[in-house]
């Protein structure tokens, strides 16, 4: 392992400690500056590689690393986040020989991405983007060998686009390769079609895109597809099993079947329920394949089924999902058992099915299948706690009822489940729960999370991939899964095989390493990535805890300047006083560890606190929790402002220069916060939302260039209704709380100078144009930034150049220490 320079171990001594009870934060700790550590610069900013995975394949021979070169090397930007296609890069390494690399027949020029390996371990699926097409390949991992099969698979977002049947066989959602997914054509394609029915247009001829709603929904383009493909590399012939706009699929466990999600008509709503970010605009039929015989079967045709949870029986003859029937929402829909044979409703004797809250507020159902029988997560019919119910036809079973706390499975088998409540994990079977004698926090999930929505917020792995840590467990407990080695310092283990373990680490640099750990030998590297970051300065997040307005105790986290411009070690008084601060809100997000996106290494690019450290500027994350019973513009200044204070009081922060900074939600509480007090200096808003009744609905410029994508109007009108915005209704039923809630209707109480920045291909540049005329329109001072082909994020390194270089420059002019008063004889006149 890389020895730790006195610079990072001065870095893991300035973080403070939690205070005493009714004690104040105590000062930051002097730590020796280090005169050799280079500051992080946008450059390096721009240089940063990712390390995407490191997966064992299933025969546990090869380890497939997934990673990323750095963002200024991409060969085109025209694809939004996808660009980072361009830049992928594939690594395999042979544990049984020690960690030998595998060279793959994958020459420079396009980016690849690793797509998963065979069962047996003889194949690699992989996907090269040329361009703006992007296409399946194979690699033999025997040779290195690649071919590639002229088909352009989905890409991975709401489930996996490659499933491997065998070592021969492969399932892959595919799309024609002139017709390319919507995360690929973002950016681009939209681009190329108005320009050319700009040129249609000046040549006389029809240049028009034409959406639809109500009767006319049917006016919008539909977008080519294949379907589900079934692709045998062995006699080199493909079939398609479900044809259609593939969404989501899953193969049985026997690999009989296949199950697919097909997207089909365009639907509106007309429930009072309000939307939210979920709020599907298709629906979605569940169509199932047997793979060696018989054509595809549709079990319930009118079954909108819910794309979250797909769960096949141990045998792989049924399937159970969610599903609605008819116009109501989905909190009103059922379980289903499906099958090839027919679809029927589960009956649950008046239980209340709960979903587990996500992130977009449309959760997501909970549920499985244990000896044979459905199990899903619910209510009892007169309220209560939610517990796994197992359905077997008769009274349904309460499983978890005996448990401390509400329970969440970790891990199933067909006939025994892990679950986690009260801090402990449980040993479920149809005859009860006991309890393992296991603490939950000693448990590590090994597997591979399927790719997709579904399989980040719906995925429990089997009890052989839950490993066990080995110091803290009793050596007589029988476990299903394995016992962890210790990791090298400052590692996690990934994977376990017979030669060893595979093991990750990120240092406090942001330098990541693959290492292969085997018994009685050093850790051998196999992959660094941002190696170029070991000898710059990071400004380490110290703790700054405070009251929140509601009175509830809250931690905000502060960046100090790593290299303080009068040579001062961090956090120790300067001789120039303490520095600026710049606020970094986001509503609704109050971390209780140090925000992620802001650590070394992060690819970072609208707000970014460590190239403001880095500059000599205090940045603070505030710790800005939803307000019970506000509205949303409530008390968004003085949210950003208490922690502001407290630091000052710790002599951190000049409290008298404070500059606010935020990106999407967090450009809009900036705005809101900026007709709310004068004490603050400056302004920055990217991507920012000003006036919430003409944000409503709002689509991006791509979604009418390119209708065929699909109708996201429910996203936007979601945001309004449920989501950030929290309205709780169209604007129609209450005008005035939108108005309430609009920063640009208080524009008149802008004191500060404001800088804002979008992306002409974002969602609404309309906000940022209209704020800036009100702000014209009263003489004060504001710049707008519009930048040519980005979206909500800005990707080309110019504009990403250009970004910063004018943030820092307008962010140097307002907060430039005052001129001191000079005494009288000084020579010097008196600062007016």
């Amino acid at each position: 392992m890389r020895r730790l320079s006195a610079l990072a171990v001065g870095r893991a001594l300035i973080a403070l400690l939690p205070p005493a009870a009714g004690a104040a934060p105590g000062p930051v700790a002097p730590v020796a500056p280090v005169a050799t550590a280079a500051p992080f610069t946008v450059e390096r900013l721009l240089a940063l590689e990712q390390l995407e995975s490191a997966r064992l394949d299933p025969s546990g021979r090869w380890l497939v690393v997934q990673r990323y070169a750095r963002w200024d090397s991409a060969p085109a930007y025209d694809l939004d986040w996808s660009a980072r296609l361009g830049l992928g890069r594939i690594q395999v390494f042979d544990v049984k020989a020690g960690g030998a690399e595998r060279r793959l027949d994958l020459p420079g020029g396009p980016g690849y991405v690793a797509l998963g390996v065979s069962p047996g371990g003889r194949r690699l699926a992989v996907g090269r983007l040329t361009g703006h097409a992007f296409e399946l390949g194979v690699v033999e991992l025997a040779t290195g060998q690649a071919r590639w099969l002229g088909i352009a698979p989905r890409q991975p977002v709401w489930g996996p686009s490659l499933l491997w049947r065998t070592d021969d066989q492969l399932l892959v959602s595919a799309r024609p390769q002139d017709a390319p997914d919507t995360p690929i054509g973002f950016g681009w394609q939209g681009q190329a079609r108005v320009s050319g029915q700009w040129t249609a247009t000046a040549r006389g001829e029809l240049g028009a895109s034409v959406v639809g709603s109500g009767r006319y929904r049917d006016l919008r383009a539909r977008a080519a597809s294949l379907g589900l493909m079934l692709i045998d590399l062995k006699t080199g012939q493909s079939r398609v099993v479900v044809p259609g706009a593939v969404r989501d699929f899953s193969l049985a466990p026997d690999g009989a079947t296949a199950a697919a999600l097909v997207e089909g008509q365009d639907i509106q709503p007309q429930t009072p329920e309000p939307t939210n970010a979920a709020s599907e605009p298709t629906a979605k039929t569940l169509v199932l394949a047997g793979l060696d015989d018989g054509g595809p079967v549709t079990p319930c045709p009118d079954c909108d089924v819910m794309g979250r949870f797909l769960s096949w029986s141990d045998d792989g003859r049924a399937l159970l999902v969610f599903a609605r029937r008819g116009d109501v929402p989905f909190s009103e829909g059922a379980y289903w058992r499906m099958s090839l044979r027919g679809a029927a409703p589960l009956a649950l004797g008046g239980l209340k099915p709960v979903f587990a809250p996500t992130f977009d507020l449309q959760g997501v159902p909970l549920g499985g299948w244990l000896d044979g029988q459905p199990v899903i997560f619910a209510r009892p019919p007169a309220g209560g706690r939610a517990d796994y119910w197992r359905l077997d036809g008769r009274r349904p079973t309460n499983l978890t009822a005996a448990l401390p706390g509400e329970p969440r499975a970790i891990g199933a088998d067909p006939g025994v489940w892990a679950l986690s409540a009260g801090g402990q994990v449980w040993r479920v079977t149809r005859a009860g729960a006991h309890a393992w004698g296991v603490a939950a926090a000693q448990v590590q999930s090994l597997a591979d999370r399927p790719p997709g929505f579904r399989g980040a917020q719906n995925f429990v792995p089997p009890l052989k991939a839950l490993a066990l840590d080995a110091a803290a467990a009793p050596p007589a407990l029988s476990w299903p899964g394995p016992r962890l080695p210790a990791p090298s310092p400052g590692a996690r283990v990934t994977a376990l095989t017979s030669a060893g373990t595979v093991q990750t680490a990120k240092d406090d640099h942001g330098v990541e390493t693959v290492l292969l750990a085997q018994d009685g030998m050093a850790a051998k590297t196999l992959v660094t990535v941002n190696a170029a970051l070991d000898d710059v300065a990071f400004a380490a997040p110290i703790a700054i805890r405070h009251k929140g307005l509601d009175g509830q105790d809250l931690t905000s986290w502060l960046y100090l300047p790593p290299r303080p411009a009068d040579g001062s070690p961090p956090g120790a008084p300067s001789s120039r006083g303490p520095p600026p601060v710049v606020v970094l809100p986001y509503p609704g997000s109050a971390p209780a560890a140090p925000p992620a996106q802001q650590a070394p290494g992060a690819l970072q690019m609208s707000v970014n606190a460590q190239i403001l450290a880095a500059h000599g500027y205090a940045a603070l994350v505030p710790a800005m929790p939803y307000l019970a019973g506000r509205e949303p513009m409530e008390g968004l200044a003085d949210q950003m402002l208490g922690p502001v204070d407290q630091a000052a009081a710790q002599g951190l922060v000049d409290a008298g220069r404070v500059a606010i900074w935020g990106h999407s939600y967090g450009g809009y509480a900036v705005l809101g916060a900026a007709t709310q007090s004068p004490r603050f200096k400056a302004v920055v808003a990217t991507a920012a939302t000003s006036n919430l009744i003409s944000a409503y609905a709002r689509l991006a410029p791509f979604s009418y260039a390119v209708p065929e994508a699909g109708m996201t109007v429910f996203a936007s009108s979601g945001w309004l209704e449920t989501g950030q915005a929290r309205m709780g209704a169209p604007p129609w039923s209450d005008p005035q709380r939108y108005l309430r809630n609009s920063p640009i209707v208080f524009a008149d109480k802008i004191t500060a100078p404001v800088l804002m920045f979008h992306g002409d291909n974002d969602k609404d540049v309309a906000q940022p144009q209209a704020l800036f005329g009100a702000l014209y329109r009263q003489n004060k001072d504001a710049v707008l930034v519009i930048y040519r082909g980005e979206g909500h994020v800005f990707y080309a390194p110019g504009n990403v150049r250009d970004y910063y270089q004018r943030l820092l420059a307008f962010l140097d002019a307002a907060l430039a220490a005052p001129e001191p008063v000079m005494p009288a004889g000084s020579g010097r006149p008196p600062r007016q």
